[in-house]
């Protein structure tokens, strides 16, 4: 069945928006597509964004450890590299601290009709997404 399911496009793409309209919606529900809530979060004083991360680890752990388990899904985990993890990681964090958003909630931004995020975020993930594709062989 999940062979299948990899094989047709469509039907992957059909997931993926039933997935993530939900996704949104309850990232903006519970505050994190909201500029300020991320700052405040940047900056200790609101911790909305770890709860719902840490729900999301706790959850999307279980899930895979289930599926897994009952041998539906194979993990096949790739090297890792201390310098383009450094990289990665200043460029990321460079972008969340100056815009206030990260890919998550940027999306949920802009669906709640955030011009910052649209023109920033979306740019940005644009130019970050080309320059990954350009540079991944090396």
């Amino acid at each position: 069945m999940l062979r299948a399911i990899r094989t047709h496009r469509r039907f992957q793409l059909l997931m993926g928006l039933l997935v993530g309209i939900p996704f949104g919606f309850l990232l903006q529900k519970g505050g994190a597509t909201r500029y300020d809530v991320i700052i405040g979060q940047l900056l200790f004083t609101d911790f909305t964004v770890v709860k719902i991360m840490l729900s999301a680890i706790v959850v999307g752990t279980l899930g895979v450890h289930a599926l897994r388990s009952r041998g539906l899904v194979q993990l096949h985990p790739k090297p890792g590299s201390v310098g383009a993890s450094a990289i990665g990681s200043l460029i990321f964090g460079l972008g969340f601290g100056t815009l206030g958003y990260c890919p998550g909630t940027v999306a949920g931004a802009v669906g709640q009709g955030s011009l910052d995020a649209l023109f920033g975020g979306v740019v940005g993930i644009f130019i970050g997404a080309g320059l990954f594709a350009h540079l991944y062989p090396r």
